[in-house]
């Protein structure tokens, strides 16, 4: 039997959000969020949370790329393992996706999104895999639009996913257009 928790998905969940909270709580008040839940972590720990525009995620993911620490490292380290396990904790995707994305690990963020699939395929991972693909790759209307196709198909009641295609499709004319 192994000592400690090394084989434990929840304890490496808690773990992993103890070092993410180590890690955050480390970097200058600068490149914090100024947004904090009742329980003092930072939102992005909770909800997607993304920047406005890429330059503003470019700048701030510039600043946060100095601080890839040995907490970051662990955060990420436990986070996979717990999702990782034979019975996957799927509280611990959220929370490993912030810190890719935090990370400038973009790549590995939608790595992890389509690994999820596999555990569980449910509309908010669609639409995490939307939001990240609109925000981050948008030469890639392809998968974007496939994407919202998926959504729709899951949900056809989601007006947005609907009016981002109809606005994605107004823009391919006007392009074809010109």
């Amino acid at each position: 039997m192994k000592r400690g928790f090394e084989s434990d998905p929840v304890s490496n969940l808690v773990v992993g959000l103890t070092f993410c909270h180590l890690w955050y709580s480390g970097l200058p008040k600068e490149l914090r969020w100024t947004e904090l839940d009742s329980f003092g972590l930072p939102s992005w720990l909770l909800p997607l949370h993304l920047p406005t525009s890429r330059e503003t995620y470019e700048g701030l993911m510039n600043k946060h790329r100095k601080f890839h620490n040995d907490y970051y490292k662990s955060a990420l380290k436990h986070l996979l393992v717990s999702l990782q396990s034979t019975v996957p904790i799927i509280e611990a995707f959220h929370p490993l996706i912030q810190m890719l994305l935090l990370g400038d690990q973009l790549n590995e963020a939608l790595d992890e999104l389509e690994k999820s699939f596999k555990i569980s395929d449910t509309v908010l991972q669609l639409r995490m895999k939307a939001a990240l693909l609109e925000h981050f790759s948008g030469i890639n209307n392809v998968k974007l639009y496939t994407c919202f196709e998926d959504i729709l198909k899951k949900d056809p009641t989601c007006s947005n996913s609907l009016a981002r295609l109809v606005v994605m499709h107004q823009r391919a004319l006007i392009v074809i257009r010109v």
